[in-house]
């Protein structure tokens, strides 16, 4: 099995003559005997709001109030129930022009509106759902397992209504999807790394976290696949993402079971090497990289260690730097591409001997080596100056600790 494996023959549903095919996971679309609507062929906002909301209460009576509160809110409205109905005649007539279909599939009677469940019509969630029940029977043999789990994750392109994510009526059902996609990824790449099917496993592993990235889980399943697959480099590398990802986005490190998995990567046995030269070239760097060296913290705290053993021997010294960038107000946000830069300045302003690490999501570790205490003070304050003056009219502060690594003492302001 492959990626092109992973698709829902489309005789299932989407040849079929005179049916109207509605997909509601990714991008909202409808497709009938060839033709498409989609909303790059609405250019109002409301009438899409519109089909959306009746399509995903398709098995209710929808009231005329329910559907001006949704689509209006608390705006003021002359005549509301006028203009639904005029909106709804819209919706029709654009729905028709671009379907051409026999009969409308929106119908209002009595002041309530309704999905006509009559008419000839398949919606993807349905089949989604369907897949999930089938797989999930206890009484099926493996190779149907992954033939429906397969064949309901070849079907989410995407999140429920994907480009209405914020909206009220789109959240519960984003949840329930999701939540089902992604306990079928987790069971399927189970069964395709059981039956040693590791490609096809990390593909699946990686769609489900470009979808939403902060299910831990699959990045478990992922470091696991590319350790089998024997690509620790690379299991290595997603971790470094990873904990970025949870650090820069949510403030925490990842689980403990994710850093676990990281340490058995770096703790692996390499393959059987005769030249000391040839181990030498592999941790030599790959080019020359100018300004201090970064890491992430668990490596930055193996050299902390290394470091302080190296302080009973020698008359060197070393200090370490925590700075702290805050926010003089809640009106003030830092993004991404802040922090990018921020991290770029700091290692600029420094040593290609001294060491950077993120420490959390608003502080930066710094390790600064053979340095007199006014010689450290200096390089401080060059950094800070150098932040400063970057972002002198953002609303952002820079402050910074300093502590000798031989000290006992509490950290001491500088």
């Amino acid at each position: 099995m492959s990626e092109h494996d992973l698709t829902v023959p489309k005789d299932e549903f989407l040849s079929k003559s005179d049916v109207l095919y509605v997909q509601l996971l990714g991008d909202f679309v409808l497709q009938y005997n060839g033709k498409v609507l989609s909303r790059e062929h609405v250019q109002i906002q409301q009438l899409w709001d519109l089909l959306e909301y009746v399509v995903i209460n398709r098995n209710k009576e929808i009231s005329t109030g329910k559907l001006i509160e949704a689509l209006w809110g608390e705006d003021q409205l002359e005549d509301p129930s006028n203009t639904l109905k005029n909106l709804a005649y819209r919706l029709r007539g654009s729905i028709q022009k671009n379907l051409v279909l026999p009969c409308n599939y929106i119908v209002n009677r009595h002041g309530v509106y309704a999905w006509d469940i009559e008419a000839p019509c398949v919606f993807d969630v349905d089949i989604f759902e369907g897949y999930y029940k089938q797989a999930m029977r206890e009484d099926i043999a493996k190779e149907e397992k992954i033939k429906f789990f397969s064949k309901a994750v070849a079907l989410y392109k995407g999140n429920f209504l994907s480009k209405s994510p914020h909206r009220e009526w789109v959240m519960p059902f984003e949840a329930y999807y999701q939540r089902m996609y992604m306990e079928m990824v987790q069971q399927l790449c189970k069964q395709l790394m059981e039956s040693e099917q590791y490609e096809e496993a990390e593909w699946i592993c990686r769609k489900a976290i470009l979808i939403n990235p902060h299910v831990e889980k699959n990045h478990k399943i992922l470091m696991r696949v590319l350790s089998k697959e024997n690509q620790p480099q690379k299991a290595l590398e997603h971790y470094n993402d990873v904990s970025e990802l949870f650090r820069d986005r949510l403030g925490i490190k990842p689980a403990q079971e994710i850093g676990d998995i990281y340490k058995e990567m770096m703790q692996r046995e390499l393959a059987f090497e005769k030249h000391i030269s040839n181990i030498e070239q592999d941790l030599l760097e790959k080019e020359r990289i100018e300004g201090a060296f970064v890491c992430n913290y668990d490596v930055f705290k193996m050299i902390y260690r290394m470091l302080k053993r190296t302080l009973y021997r020698s008359n060197s010294n070393f200090y370490m730097v925590l700075l702290t960038v805050e926010t003089m107000s809640i009106a003030v946000e830092i993004t991404l591409e802040d922090w990018e830069h921020i991290s770029a300045c700091i290692c600029h302003s420094l040593r290609r001997v001294d060491i950077v690490s993120r420490f959390s999501k608003n502080q930066f570790l710094m390790l600064l080596a053979d340095l007199s205490e006014d010689n450290v003070n200096r390089i401080v304050n060059r950094v800070k100056r150098s932040l400063e003056q970057e972002w002198k009219t953002s609303g952002i502060e820079f402050s910074t600790q300093c502590k000798a690594l031989s000290a006992g003492e509490d950290l001491d302001e500088v």
